[in-house]
């Protein structure tokens, strides 16, 4: 029986900052690495003036990348919050298993578009349901890409609310780290907005009426965001090992002690992943 979730998403997001205690270096490497990764190319395309059909090609690189880097993302960051030697090189799991990474990926992809042409919601609740997929692959890539999916629908089955309500409180954080960046591009591109709006970003960027951020400024002033981006894949790490049996219910207000230790201590919210609607030590 999967496990359900009963108390506040917070007690699971608590769980992310704590595990980053101490290693938030590491891991802003770690998702710096994935955005260059899925994004520096196209980045630099456009500002050197590349041609359309590059353009096009670079963008198909970053859909097709998009899967190892996931799954090495998760990989790492699974290895973090249960306290085993995570390191930067972990994401190099994603690129060992490159091809189930990609099959994973474009596997979820196609199924939330096909579902989301019904109407939005559809969609949205099929997002939800895969969204432990690249966990399970990266905890054992042994499984087929079929039993990872079915296995993350049965993990979120029951559960699909409450991850909402857990991932909804990362948006908050998300635009504020976002604030940053649309200020500067609203600023620096004021005189010309109207215009901005009406041809589009790619388009007023080739024109040269869009002059977004670029180099170092870029970084500073996006760095929000890779913070919250570690801050929500340690998160979704806690609440993928709560959903999968690794964690067991002994104390809530653990959750939220800054002298949680990791995996060994195996203290989480109330789940229910039994008749008797509590989890007891193995």
């Amino acid at each position: 029986m999967n496990n359900i979730m009963r108390d506040d998403p917070k007690a699971i997001r608590s769980l992310g900052l704590q595990t980053l205690k101490g290693n938030w270096t590491q891991a802003l490497i770690v998702v710096l690495v994935a955005q260059l990764i899925l994004s520096f190319p196209s980045s630099l395309a456009v500002s050197i003036g590349s041609g359309d059909i590059m353009l096009q090609l670079l963008y198909v690189y970053s859909v097709i990348m998009q899967g190892p880097v996931t799954l090495g993302a998760a990989y790492y960051f699974l290895r973090l919050f249960r306290g085993e030697h995570a390191e930067a090189g972990d994401m190099r799991f994603g690129l060992a298993y490159i091809a189930k990474g990609m099959m994973l990926f474009f596997n979820i992809a196609g199924r939330v578009v096909l579902w989301s042409f019904l109407f939005l919601i559809p969609g949205f609740i099929k997002a939800i349901e895969f969204s432990q997929c690249f966990f399970i692959l990266a905890e054992d890539p042994r499984r087929s890409i079929p039993e990872c999916m079915y296995m993350s629908r049965a993990m979120m089955y029951g559960n699909r609310m409450h991850f909402f309500n857990f991932m909804l409180g990362f948006a908050p954080w998300m635009i504020l780290a976002l604030a940053p960046q649309a200020a500067y591009n609203f600023i620096t591109n004021a005189e010309n907005m109207q215009q901005i709006m009406e041809l589009g970003a790619y388009e007023a960027i080739q024109q040269g009426i869009y002059v977004p951020a670029d180099g170092l400024i870029s970084f500073f002033l996006t760095i929000g965001t890779l913070a919250v981006y570690a801050y929500s894949r340690a998160s979704s790490a806690a609440y993928y090992d709560i959903l999968s049996g690794g964690l067991l219910v002994e104390d809530e207000a653990a959750m939220y002690s800054q002298d949680f230790g990791g995996y060994d201590q195996r203290r989480v919210i109330d789940v229910e992943p039994n008749d008797n609607g509590r989890n007891s030590d193995e």
